[in-house]
């Protein structure tokens, strides 16, 4: 069995004015992104002795060392949210140097399901 499932999300965020109904690209540049980052998640699968997953997720920009050498510490750990038997939830927040242009608010949420496979 292997222990941890790493995973990888890039996302990307361009944003194009409207004005009038239309949208504006005079001032936009095309295929250059506001903001870019890879959102990466380890995820220990349930055990016996374990129900729920176990998670833990970090941004690349924050991430220090090349992302074979990351070792998720407890400060990355994701809390599960949801409280429901078999069902699990976590929040990833965005770094603190996007608030200003997504919100102080702005965040990720993970939800983990079993499942289930036909009969």
């Amino acid at each position: 069995m292997v222990p941890r499932l790493r995973h990888a999300l890039k996302l990307r965020l361009l944003s194009i004015a409207e004005k009038q109904g239309r949208l504006f690209f005079d001032d936009h540049m095309e295929q250059t992104e506001d903001w870019q980052d890879t959102l990466v998640v380890d995820i220990e699968p349930p055990s016996a002795g374990q129900p729920l997953p176990k998670a833990w997720a970090a941004w690349n920009s924050t991430i220090p060392t090349a992302l074979r050498d990351w070792n998720p510490e407890e400060k990355d750990r994701l809390r599960d949210r949801d409280g429901a038997p078999n069902r699990w939830s976590g929040r990833i927040e965005v770094p603190d140097v996007m608030k200003p242009l997504l919100g102080e608010n702005a965040g990720l949420q993970i939800s983990v399901t079993p499942r289930v496979l036909p009969l």
